[in-house]
């Protein structure tokens, strides 16, 4: 459920953050607002998702080991979230 509330947060803030990624990286603020921040939102939808669905959908599931992933360079707010999630 909080993943679900920090995506409805990001998106209710994210003009502030895209001026914020833009200062940080130099980037336009349109892109930061049209691809960045929309990139974080889906995220973090995505990843809470599949924790609703961890409980109903995968009970009998075995965990096998750590998954982890890439992350790309040019996204560091999706850096941010990740490492989080």
């Amino acid at each position: 459920m909080w993943l679900h509330s920090i995506a409805r947060h990001v998106q209710k803030h994210m003009r502030i953050l895209s001026v914020v990624e833009s200062l940080d990286n130099g980037k336009p603020i349109r892109e930061s607002r049209d691809a960045d921040i929309q990139i974080v939102v889906r995220h973090l939808y995505h990843h809470a998702g599949w924790a609703q669905l961890a409980d109903m959908e995968m009970a009998d599931w075995k965990p096998v080991g750590l998954l982890t992933f890439l992350l790309i360079i040019l996204l560091p707010d999706n850096k941010y979230v990740s490492k989080y999630t």
